[in-house]
């Protein structure tokens, strides 16, 4: 019998050539908790098939070059190896100066991403016409829904060539620009054949000559359908000429405190959404001038203030003029500040902690409000 047991060939286990595996949905959610541990998802990667598609998702997922050609080298040398890859990649952010050559930038932009939703690109060097087009082409990927610019121009009449064949995808701007001459333009040259980016949403950072880029006629984009605006000062935005006849459409707008001109509120018929930030004792006056505009008519759910070197007395006074506020329900008002210091400073707002309309908030308040509305957008009728 021992000598039978020992001949005797094992039996082989049933679908033996077929692995085991878990459902994508279970390795998906397990690879999750390793987000940011670069090493031990490039060892689970070499561990199965499956494994390796949820390691490299979230490896590739959100790719970010700094001004070094070395990653510029080896995201086109993993992109050529294995094209599969370019599949995993949704958000992209490109930095570049005189270390990386233009050669090595273009390529990068070139490539055939098929998933690209959010693209941000910080271009610190002075962008010339070639570069120009090369990052229209980058834009005019179908997919694309978000872009963040950070440029320089010496010559004002590159930046339209940028927007000429954008998709009409791309909904969310967030721009900061800078041109190399402080002279005013009386025109840019936008093709006409180009169809206007229409925007839901708009973020100016600090950027000079900006009536350059926005208010012309020949602005590459359309306000007829913002949503959301967010402004570094509120003086520009009053003299663009496209943006006056739009506001009924604006839902939630953000301005520096520190602007020279006031905003009138009450031209924001479908305003829910209000941030102020820069709230200083010097520009606590230009705060309470624009919250007097406020009427019973307004529709505005929360007010966020970012408040930088506040003084007691500051925060008292606007703390009684939103409870004064003309209307039916007072919106919630969340300050914008680190759980310490909000725990300070909500002491000096005790109206609004009685009604319980006082609340802490975050910064990433632009992100929250792009989201909410693309959220709502994708509902079914």
């Amino acid at each position: 019998m021992s000598w039978f047991r020992r001949k005797r060939k094992p039996t082989e286990p049933k679908n033996a050539d077929e692995p085991c595996t878990l459902p994508r949905e279970v390795v998906d959610a397990c690879m999750s908790y390793l987000s940011g541990r670069t090493r031990d998802l490039k060892a689970c990667s070499l561990v199965c098939k499956v494994w390796s598609h949820a390691a490299q998702h979230i490896l590739f997922n959100t790719v970010f070059l700094t001004q070094s050609m070395s990653k510029y080298s080896r995201l086109g040398k993993a992109l050529q190896r294995s094209p599969h890859l370019i599949t995993h990649i949704h958000t992209l952010t490109l930095h570049r100066d005189d270390r990386v050559k233009t050669s090595m930038f273009e390529s990068i932009c070139m490539q055939p991403f098929t998933h690209l939703d959010t693209v941000t690109i910080v271009h610190s060097n002075p962008m010339d016409i070639a570069t120009a087009h090369v990052l229209g082409q980058l834009l005019s990927l179908r997919t694309l829904r978000r872009v963040d610019m950070d440029c320089y121009f010496l010559e004002p009449t590159i930046f339209p060539v940028i927007w000429e064949t954008c998709s009409p995808t791309v909904k969310h701007l967030d721009l900061r620009t800078c041109s190399g001459t402080l002279d005013p333009i009386p025109s840019l040259v936008h093709t006409a054949a180009s169809k206007p980016v229409m925007l839901d949403s708009l973020r100016l950072g600090r950027s000079n000559n900006i009536d350059v880029w926005m208010a012309p006629e020949s602005s590459p984009f359309d306000y007829s359908r913002l949503f959301i605006l967010s402004l570094e000062t509120s003086q520009a935005f009053s003299r663009w000429p496209r943006v006056t006849p739009n506001r009924h459409t604006i839902e939630s707008l953000d301005f520096s405190a520190h602007g020279s001109v006031g905003v009138d509120l009450s031209l924001f018929p479908n305003l829910q959404f209000l941030r102020i930030h820069s709230i200083s004792a010097l520009s606590a006056g230009k705060v309470r001038n624009c919250l007097i505009t406020i009427t019973p008519a307004c529709r505005i759910q929360q007010i966020v203030l970012r408040l930088d070197l506040p003084r007691v007395y500051m925060c008292e006074q606007m703390d009684f003029q939103i409870v004064k506020l003309p209307m039916s329900q007072l919106p919630s008002v969340g300050i914008e500040t680190v759980d310490v210091e909000y725990d300070y400073w909500a002491l000096h707002f005790p109206k609004l902690r009685a009604r319980e309309l006082l609340h802490r908030t975050n910064p990433n308040w632009f992100e929250t409000r792009i989201e909410r509305r693309d959220a709502i957008l994708r509902r079914p009728p």
